[in-house]
């Protein structure tokens, strides 16, 4: 029986629902294309969601490593509280968030230094 809508998701069933929304249709069918190898958009998405649109990603890539860029040390330090609230093993590295604040408008310059 579902629980109702207005249950508050506790921790361990976090993980799960990342994985039970990498299985609805309107997600699975984008998701398919990081299997691949390919990139996707997920557009459309409020800063308070990045961790969680994050987090599917990353359980949905081939490759299960990747940097996670943020704009501010503020946003890069909630990312990584969530990252493993919903059950994604993240690395924080507080000495680079001037690094990153700095390519993160030059997205020419992180694209070439990515290849």
């Amino acid at each position: 029986m579902p629980a109702p809508a207005n249950t508050i998701v506790t921790p361990p069933a976090a993980p799960a629902l990342v994985d039970r929304v990498r299985r609805v249709a309107a997600f699975s069918s984008r998701l398919r294309h990081l299997q691949d190898g390919k990139d996707i958009v997920l557009d459309h998405i409020t800063r308070e969601a990045w961790p969680f649109a994050a987090a599917l990603t990353l359980k949905s890539a081939k490759q299960k490593r990747a940097w996670v860029l943020c704009p501010d040390a503020r946003t890069q330090e909630q990312v990584h509280a969530d990252l493993t609230a919903w059950g994604v093993t993240s690395w924080f590295f507080p000495r680079l968030a001037a690094i990153c604040r700095a390519l993160c408008w030059q997205p020419g310059r992180i694209r070439t230094r990515a290849r």
